[in-house]
């Protein structure tokens, strides 16, 4: 296998799905701006397929694609963590092999920055030519690693979207096929969503449903309905019970329910998940002790969901969760609300070094000594693999650097038996208007500059 028959790379760009599509404006401004940067006539955006390169966006010339024979791009992404230059494409031995594709006779300098994938994988490129000999000057050459930086969010944000679009394609036939009744009510108490067996039992249609409430659907059993409503949304924790409805044709039905609050895009929502147990309720000790089961298993999936197995912090849904809540109560201005992201410094050296098992001993002893060096209040999360992120209530800007700084100190002063760990730690505090990405986007690029600056320091 060549290099330009990467089959991680041929992978990824078949994941993407982003061959051979339409015009998008996006990269049609980037490339635009890539001139504008650069003082260069042309510019492009490649993808490198296996034996083409393909364009997904061109200023200066139209090109569709170019065999492998002619692509300057196909040598770029052999260094994938470098600019390819080249000052003159007639006398440069490098590309001397190459051969000259159509409409492209006329270029005499390259400049090429590799689009990387999350595991350093070089899709294709952001580049630019020129019709005349040149040198580029340093910071063209860093303004288009910039704008090749924003082309990988933009096919990182691709990939997100195909992910999600075959979750929801999952996820709507898991919910209408499945034995369950499944709903969600937002905060007005109007149902927003209803799967197919819901509607099939009480014998509805999603428009005499969706958007109307239980005092409006089913008045008797309403007050019981809304008050473990309330009780859910204001405690912000799951809650089972046998509910009795009656449908508006006169049918009575038991419904065992679990509701829990979910984080949706437009604040916390009331989710619920309902089995009709109807037949089953006049033999109430039967019901008695499978309910005592179904309890110990709700019990122990709600706590294997919020809780991450090995540090036995808050794990990633908690997080959203609880930032949610806090931002929410901050919003309405009660109290002060800041963040921490922490990322444990160089910890895949460390993993190499001494392996994953002393590596996660290492991640739980970090997680004791951050709660220890938290206020009562505060929630501490692993926010990812050597990631944490503590969440600081009441806490202003200052108060959260002295706590990021205590953080900090206790961990580099602990007595590692390998070698020393050192935290880089990022802090933001909530700012009217701000919403959960606006602060955790505010905590990372504190962290970012934390880790630039030489690590082992709190920054924001």
């Amino acid at each position: 296998m060549t290099p330009f028959d990467d089959a991680r790379r041929l992978h990824a760009l078949s994941e993407l799905r982003i061959l051979d599509s339409g015009v998008e404006s996006a990269y049609e401004d980037l490339v635009a701006l890539a001139c504008q940067l650069t003082r260069a006539p042309v510019a492009f955006v490649t993808l490198a397929d296996r034996d083409r390169l393909w364009f997904k966006a061109c200023q200066g010339l139209v090109m569709n694609e170019v065999p492998v024979e002619s692509s300057l791009c196909h040598l770029a992404i052999l260094t994938p963590r470098q600019p390819f230059i080249v000052e003159d494409l007639r006398s440069d031995p490098r590309v001397a092999h190459l051969a000259v594709a159509p409409g492209m006779e006329r270029m005499r300098a390259y400049l090429g920055v590799p689009l990387l994938a999350p595991l350093g994988i070089a899709l294709g490129t952001l580049c630019v030519l020129d019709d005349r000999v040149r040198r580029f000057e340093t910071d063209q050459i860093e303004s288009l690693q910039r704008l090749a930086r924003q082309i990988t969010l933009l096919l990182q944000q691709r990939e997100t979207l195909n992910r999600l679009e075959e979750l929801d394609i999952n996820f709507s036939a898991f919910m209408n096929n499945g034995p369950f009744v499944a709903y969600i009510k937002d905060r007005d108490w109007h149902y927003s969503y209803v799967n197919e067996p819901c509607l099939q039992q009480l014998g509805l249609t999603r428009d005499d449903i969706l958007g109307k409430d239980d005092f409006t659907l089913w008045p008797e059993a309403a007050p019981r309905l809304r008050e473990m409503d309330e009780q859910v949304m204001r405690e912000l924790k799951p809650s089972r019970q046998i509910e009795r409805l009656v449908t508006p044709d006169g049918r009575h039905f038991f419904w065992q329910s679990y509701k829990f609050p979910l984080a949706t895009r437009h604040g916390i929502a009331l989710a619920g998940l309902s089995v009709d147990v109807t037949e089953h309720i006049e033999q109430q000790h039967l019901l008695e002790a499978s309910q005592r089961q179904l309890l110990d298993m709700m019990k122990a999936a709600e706590q294997r969901s919020v809780t991450d197995a090995l540090t036995g912090l808050y794990n990633r849904r908690a997080f959203d969760l609880h930032l949610a809540e806090q931002l929410q109560r901050a919003e309405e201005g009660t109290r002060p609300l800041s963040m921490l992201l922490i990322d444990v410094d160089h910890f895949k050296a460390y993993n190499d070094a001494y392996g994953h098992p002393v590596g996660d001993a290492a991640l739980q002893d970090i997680a004791r000594l951050l709660l220890q060096s938290c206020r009562d209040g505060d929630a501490s999360f692993r926010y990812g693999g050597e990631e944490f992120a503590i969440l600081l209530p009441g806490a202003d800007g200052v108060a959260a650097q002295q706590v990021a700084e205590r953080c900090r100190l206790v961990v580099a002063q602990h007595p590692w038996s390998r070698r020393p760990i050192t935290l880089s730690l990022g802090v933001a505090t909530h700012q009217p208007g701000m919403t959960a990405y606006d602060l955790t986007e505010a905590a990372d690029q504190a962290l970012y500059a934390a880790k630039a600056a030489g690590r082992n320091r709190v920054a924001g």
